[in-house]
């Protein structure tokens, strides 16, 4: 694939994110409704204080329902449309220390985690963890375990990582460890 193409799709995905947050979320919901905690290119988690439906702001609740198919997945038919939000994961709390790296707990589910670099079955997968290095501001290692193929022989590997850390790169941790400020220039 060119590489034009593969920094075209991505940077409309970006686009679409920011399309997401200014022209629906800001505008229909009230900011003290709602908090970011984590945005990819392809999700976006948030607190809110009811369920969705009831925090749209009164005013603009006719304009919203006239709208909302350009925004969420409304039917079955629109499920697979490129571009459609729609809820994956709804639960009581969430550590996000940084990209692809939360524990999501409280739903109706089993609890949602993501933890780039390490396998999922790894001990420090756990909301204790998360909140330990969330709050404490610790490094926790973890294990990776495999099966290798090398030299035509199948060996068996172990490698230590560093598998949550409270360090973020991408915006300046306030001093409440919890939220962050866009990084400035000089």
């Amino acid at each position: 694939m060119p590489i034009q193409i593969a920094c075209s799709i991505y940077d409309d995905s970006k686009l679409r994110m920011l399309q997401f947050y200014y022209d629906c979320i800001d505008k229909y919901i009230d900011r003290s409704d709602f908090q970011y905690l984590e945005m990819d290119t392809d999700s976006a988690y948030m607190a809110m204080t009811d369920d969705f439906d009831n925090i749209i702001k009164p005013d603009l609740k006719q304009e919203f329902e006239k709208n909302k198919y350009k925004w969420f997945v409304t039917d079955k038919y629109s499920n697979r449309t490129p571009g459609l939000f729609k809820t994956e994961y709804e639960g009581e709390g969430m550590v996000a220390l940084c990209s692809k790296t939360y524990y999501v707990w409280g739903g109706k589910k089993e609890d949602k985690t993501s933890s780039k670099g390490i396998q999922k079955h790894n001990s420090i997968i756990n909301k204790e963890k998360y909140l330990q290095c969330l709050f404490d501001s610790e490094i926790i290692n973890g294990v990776n375990k495999g099966f290798r193929f090398e030299q035509k022989t199948m060996k068996t590997y172990e490698l230590n990582k560093i598998g949550l850390s409270p360090l973020y790169t991408k915006g300046v941790v306030m001093d409440d460890g919890v939220h962050i400020r866009p990084l400035t220039t000089i």
